[in-house]
């Protein structure tokens, strides 16, 4: 490595280290939120609450994207505090691990809405649920319980894009309690245009090690009876887009703060894209048609797909992706 390279990791991690220590209190200028238009778009990534400099430079990836994108709000898919969770509304990972971590004028405006991982059981649950409530901090953080829908968005009267927010951590309940707690959020809530499920545990995974083959089967048939267009995951240390013939669309976001970890390229038929890098996703969903793009941390474009609408009895349709 040579010397000037050396000398700017150093300064970058000499400044993200002055950024995420310095307790600084939260923005709290007033939050409004812009969610009834008829494009709605948004950030997702996971497994990003390490506080260390690959959170940090995941984060100003996605500060860079805010300014020159339009971003609604961000999806969090758990794994929210490493390692062991946070014990309390009052914890100082708050500042460090997420007010301060996502401060940048366009993001102060952008409300977060999470779910809940692994290492989230580590410590006390219940205290991200209740920082939601009181709407500490900034504000920003939504978490209402541990599974909530969220409708953004609005098309030829009615949302156009419900997202349910599941718990699938393995360390919360049995998967058939989630099966029955995710058919029971779809059946009582309205419609809308598009459909996604944002979780923690991935459905389908290139990565073998994460697979859970009763996950599986019993989330599997709700995702296809509902015509859930997406579904939203972390868990797995890297960047994933899984297509299977008449199966919502898979998406493995898990590099938000973690090192990257290979996939199995082999094990999952349907894998057509993975990466390892450091990175995040950004979508965009209209009435006609829902764009997912995978990016690194540099804020570079790794992998472009659309699905399009189509007659709601049957599966949305997916076109080829590019690079």
């Amino acid at each position: 490595m040579g010397l000037l390279a050396s000398i700017t990791i150093l300064v970058g991690t000499l400044a993200a280290s002055v950024g995420y220590y310095l307790l600084r209190e939260p923005p709290h200028e007033a939050i409004t939120y812009n969610l009834t238009d008829e494009k709605v778009s948004f950030v997702s990534l996971g497994d990003q609450g390490t506080g260390n400099f690959r959170q940090w430079q995941v984060a100003q990836g996605i500060k860079d994207l805010a300014e020159k994108k339009d971003l609604d709000f961000v999806m969090l898919l758990g794994d929210n505090f490493y390692r062991y969770g946070i014990e309390s509304v009052e914890d100082p990972q708050w500042l460090y691990k997420f007010e301060n971590m996502y401060r940048s004028d366009k993001l102060n405006q952008t409300p977060f809405y999470a779910v809940l991982g692994n290492h989230d059981y580590g410590g006390n649950e219940q205290a991200e649920i209740e920082y939601s409530h009181e709407r500490a901090g900034s504000g920003r953080w939504h978490m209402p319980a541990r599974d909530y829908i969220q409708y953004y968005g609005a098309a030829d009267d009615q949302a156009l894009l419900k997202v349910v927010y599941l718990d699938t951590s393995p360390d919360s309940r049995e998967h058939k309690y989630t099966a029955e707690v995710l058919t029971r959020l779809l059946e009582k809530s309205d419609p809308a245009i598009w459909t996604v499920v944002a979780s923690h545990v991935p459905i389908r995974t290139g990565g073998s090690h994460y697979f859970d083959g009763e996950l599986v089967n019993v989330i599997t048939p709700i995702l296809s009876r509902f015509k859930v267009a997406a579904y939203f995951s972390g868990h797995d240390h890297n960047q994933q887009l899984i297509k299977r013939p008449s199966e919502s669309l898979y998406i493995v976001s898990g590099t938000g703060g973690k090192h990257g970890i290979p996939t199995d390229t082999d094990f999952e038929p349907g894998l057509v894209f993975n990466d390892a890098q450091l990175g995040f996703t950004y979508t965009s969903v209209t009435p006609d048609n829902l764009v997912l793009a995978f990016y690194n941390s540099a804020n570079e474009k790794l992998y472009e797909t659309t699905i399009l609408a189509q007659d709601p009895s049957k599966p949305p349709l997916v076109v080829a992706g590019t690079k």
